[in-house]
């Protein structure tokens, strides 16, 4: 148990990474002391690094905490450990999922520099193929790194063509998809470049 006590001190999150990957399998103590942390939800840098590795919360209050993190208002540490901690979970029961996915592409559009930057990463782990369209739609908004990963997200991912029929499918006006469409095109020329140079491509 006092494997998981130290991992609730820590306030470096690059320290806090380490240490999930070293931490043992939970036991029930461990699990106990997670469950009361989460259910008194006063301990801020405890519950934030719970969020930011969720996985250590057993699936029997996970997601509901999970949703509790992202309507923290009036904490905005644990808003953003929520949405950077839905980046490491694969398994997300879908009615969650989709919950999830409305709240953090709200957030995209905060002026709060890190959390929108963190959540336009975030959305690409919640996204279903079908659902693309709804990240597209937010383009452009406030953040020029936001609006970068958003478009790096469909060069990535789709050609001219499919980008093209995600755009009218979002109901983009003119000049948006034009100068969207402008800057898809950028940077797939950019991935292509980098492709042909073997310096970029090994680095």
């Amino acid at each position: 148990m006092e494997e998981i006590l130290r991992f609730l001190e820590i306030e470096d999150l690059e320290l806090l990474r380490e240490a999930r990957k070293t931490l043992p399998a939970l036991d029930d103590d461990s699990h106990f002391v997670v469950q009361n942390v989460v259910d008194k939800w006063d301990d801020e840098q405890a519950v934030a690094n719970i969020l930011m590795c969720p996985d250590i919360m057993e699936e029997s209050y996970r997601w509901q905490t999970i949703e509790k993190g992202l309507e923290s208002y009036s904490n905005p540490y644990y808003i953003l450990s929520t949405v950077c901690g839905l980046q490491h979970l694969t398994a997300i029961p879908d009615s969650y999922r989709e919950k999830y996915l409305t709240r953090v592409l709200r957030f995209c559009e905060t002026k709060t520099e890190t959390l929108a930057i963190c959540a336009s990463i975030t959305v690409t782990h919640l996204l279903r193929k079908d659902e693309d369209y709804l990240f597209s739609q937010l383009y452009p908004v406030f953040n020029d790194n936001v609006n970068h990963n958003i478009t790096l997200y469909f060069a990535k991912n789709y050609d001219a063509k499919e980008f093209k029929a995600v755009a009218k499918k979002a109901g983009l006006s003119w000049g948006t998809k034009r100068h969207f469409l402008k800057e898809f095109a950028k940077i797939k020329e950019q991935e292509f470049v980098k492709a042909q140079i073997p310096h970029f491509r090994n680095s």
